[in-house]
């Protein structure tokens, strides 16, 4: 009889223990920053494809890249105000057969060695190899955009 109320007092108690749900807090990191890597991954897939799920790995990137592309570091946060550069992008309409003209002469993008496609910072296609190019130059070689980072 101990035994079967032994057993059964253990099932209950990892039956409990598995329906405990954590939910993520929001963290004050070193530099004073607040992030809560479980949200910012949750939003961010293409992140976690390119960096991982580390809180060290997301946090970076939020910092280095996620910060300035408006992305949020935790829920309800207040926009990032992005930053202004001399990288835009300016479209104007003509009225001979072409439809628009691009400025792209000084517009940062990233290629491989081997590949046929230019991509964003942060793309996983990087991961072996990532030299940084121009957009004109990348199109000039005859690339054409990355399917999952543009």
């Amino acid at each position: 009889m101990k035994k079967k109320i032994t057993t059964f007092g253990l099932m209950i108690l990892l039956t409990l223990s598995y329906s405990i749900t954590a939910f993520a807090a929001v963290k004050t990191m070193p530099d004073g920053q607040k992030f809560d890597p479980v949200y910012y991954a949750e939003q961010n897939e293409d992140v976690v494809k390119a960096v991982g799920k580390t809180e060290e790995a997301l946090y970076k990137h939020y910092v280095d890249y996620g910060k300035a592309e408006g992305r949020l570091p935790y829920k309800d946060a207040p926009k990032p105000e992005t930053k202004k550069s001399d990288n835009t992008t300016t479209v104007t309409k003509s009225t001979d057969t072409k439809a628009a003209t691009t400025n792209n002469t000084s517009q940062k993008v990233y290629i491989t060695k081997t590949g046929k496609c230019y991509h964003n910072a942060g793309c996983s296609s990087l991961k072996k190899s990532k030299i940084e190019t121009t957009l004109d130059e990348a199109k000039k070689k005859g690339l054409t955009a990355c399917k999952n980072c543009h």
